[in-house]
């Protein structure tokens, strides 16, 4: 089975997460200027490939989650993007086939691991999910209001009062953002997530909506970026820790970007009228 390191994670979360972010970049920069569109086209399959390489699960579904959602929402570079795709496939069919250890870790655990196609059992990703996912929330059901406290899931995930099927379920946290805040801060703390979630797909929707009326309302950029904050806010696969310092950089970079190219839209629209 191939192991995966810290290092591939990190490299495979890394890529997927920025990704919306890159194609956004290269809208600006690169869409009037065809003689960098090859190198993009390989940039692209690249990209594609070493996340698939890293064997990082939830960065390829996050690559496949977001790179949909660029494809729906954006105005350029959805043909370019479809054709990349594509090509990427094929070089991880072929990569698959002469390197079946790539394959058990990205598809065949990943089915065995959830339980798909075994009668009687199906679980939150993986069993170990599955059974951290209920300690975390018997931990909330304990402290609903404000938590055990932040990174606090590792220090009480020994306690008996936590152990799922008689035994202790420690992890430094438990793999899910959602669960994770409702944990170690509350309520309190996952309001905040919830609120943010929400106004994201607010936004998503009324640019959908501007779509149908040919009255685009969000840049290319814009829509970019919300895909990045799409990846943070998925609730439905694993995660890596909320309050990890590198992780949280990723998190928080594309805000300030947003707050930049939404500002410069409104200016270039208040110069129209």
């Amino acid at each position: 089975l191939l192991l995966l390191s810290s290092d591939e994670a990190v490299m495979g979360n890394f890529l997927s997460r920025l990704f919306p972010l890159l194609i956004g970049l290269a809208i600006i920069f690169f869409s009037e200027k065809k003689v960098y569109l090859f190198l993009l086209f390989l940039l692209f399959i690249g990209v594609d490939t070493v996340i698939y390489l890293s064997g990082e699960r939830t960065a390829l579904g996050l690559l496949f989650i977001s790179s949909i959602f660029v494809l729906f929402l954006v105005s350029k570079f959805r043909i370019f993007r479809l054709f990349s795709i594509f090509f990427s496939i094929l070089i991880i069919i072929i990569i698959s086939f002469y390197n079946p250890e790539i394959k058990e870790r990205n598809i065949d655990l990943t089915v065995k691991q959830t339980g798909i196609g075994q009668q009687g059992e199906f679980y939150l990703f993986t069993p170990m999910h599955d059974k951290m996912f209920r300690s975390a929330f018997i931990m909330f059901l304990d402290k609903p209001l404000i938590g055990v406290g932040p990174e606090g899931y590792r220090y009480f995930c020994n306690k008996e009062a936590y152990f799922i099927d008689g035994e202790e379920q420690c992890a430094t946290h438990p793999h899910n953002t959602y669960i994770q805040i409702l944990a170690e801060t509350g309520v309190l703390g996952i309001i905040f997530i919830i609120s943010m979630a929400f106004y994201f797909i607010k936004k998503t929707l009324n640019h959908l909506v501007s779509i149908f009326k040919k009255d685009r309302i969000l840049s290319d950029l814009n829509v970019c970026i919300i895909g990045c904050f799409l990846c943070t806010f998925w609730p439905f696969l694993p995660t890596l820790d909320f309050f990890n310092n590198w992780i949280s950089i990723i998190y928080y970079l594309p805000i300030g970007l947003l707050f930049n190219s939404t500002q410069n839209q409104d200016i270039k629209n208040e110069s129209v009228n």
